[in-house]
């Protein structure tokens, strides 16, 4: 798996601090005065923004390039519904030469890698064939594992990014 931070928001410290004091106004008027703050200054709003409401994080966004995973890690992935995606498509992409994810739990040598690579060349062999034999791609894409491999663009917001975390690294 590569992840490439590909675009983010700029200056998004300033505009966390920002957005967080436009409910007040009491003191930075315009987007430009965040920029005169010292350090120590925008620490401390930052903290502010970190330990109250959450709304402010929906402001800054980050777009990643994700290459090689499974079809099986991006559906897991995509349940993250405040998020935007563009993934490879099977359906019209042509998948005769797919790589394919190999989990960390199958032994590198012996019986369980040469099932494996078996069921994997099995299911590119028989999509080769349905392909052919005339099938169109987005049918014959049915025979192929979860384990294929696939790239996805996901741009997510910092609010929703940190739920992901939140969830996706739990021990469960």
């Amino acid at each position: 798996m590569k992840c490439s931070l590909i675009e983010y928001t700029q200056n998004a410290a300033e505009l966390l601090i920002f957005t967080k004091n436009t409910r007040h106004l009491t003191h930075l008027a315009e987007f430009k005065d965040v920029f005169n703050l010292s350090d120590k200054e925008k620490a401390n709003e930052l903290e502010k923004v970190f330990s109250t409401i959450s709304g402010p994080l929906e402001f800054v966004y980050f777009t990643f390039l994700i290459q090689d995973v499974s079809r099986g890690f991006t559906h897991q992935l995509v349940r993250t519904r405040h998020a935007s995606y563009a993934q490879q498509s099977q359906r019209v992409a042509d998948m005769s030469d797919f790589r394919y994810f190999l989990p960390d739990k199958i032994e590198p040598e012996g019986y369980q890698l040469t099932v494996y690579e078996a069921a994997m060349n099995d299911a590119s062999e028989k999509y080769g064939q349905l392909i052919n034999h005339g099938v169109d791609k987005q049918d014959a894409r049915n025979v192929l594992p979860t384990a294929t491999c696939t790239n996805v663009l996901m741009k997510i917001n910092l609010r929703s990014l940190s739920q992901l975390r939140e969830t996706r690294l739990c021990v469960r």
